[in-house]
């Protein structure tokens, strides 16, 4: 990366004999934090996403015909064994039933409480923390010691 941002200050400079180096630099950190920036809004967005979103993507993929992108949201452990057009072979035989899941699926999904969890010890009692659609809550006794 490092590199690439000196190409890109010699290439400015060479194309802008007119433009001092100072000046020159601050342009490409400029650009540089920018597109820095737009890195890390992208990787908020990945950590907000909602698992939810893989099912609708998953049941979306096979109820408009797109066996291909259904197989691609498929971890490498549910793929193994079963190359792509393996799976588009399926999909071509039992359509109807993989949507079928996959909507029974997405259903169950909606209904269940998000099973994210995680502890914390607090003044030697061990709290509970889930993670809902809607963030983290506390779960369990929040009450001090008497």
């Amino acid at each position: 990366m490092c590199r690439y941002g000196y190409d890109v200050l010699v290439f400015f400079i060479r194309r802008h004999p007119s433009i001092s180096r100072p000046r020159a630099l601050s342009c490409v950190l400029l650009i540089s934090l920018c597109v820095l920036a737009s890195g890390c809004y992208a990787t908020q967005e990945i950590l907000k996403d909602d698992p939810l979103d893989a099912l609708i993507a998953w049941q979306q993929a096979l109820e408009e015909g797109r066996p291909d992108d259904a197989w691609r949201l498929l971890t490498p452990d549910a793929r193994d064994g079963l190359s792509q057009s393996d799976f588009a072979s399926l999909y071509a035989e039992q359509s109807k039933a993989l949507q079928h899941r996959a909507r029974t699926m997405l259903r169950w999904a909606r209904e269940q409480q998000p099973q994210e969890s995680a502890y914390v010890r607090v003044e030697g009692r061990v709290m509970r923390l889930v993670r809902t659609r809607d963030g983290w809550r506390i779960d369990g006794d929040f009450r001090p010691k008497q």
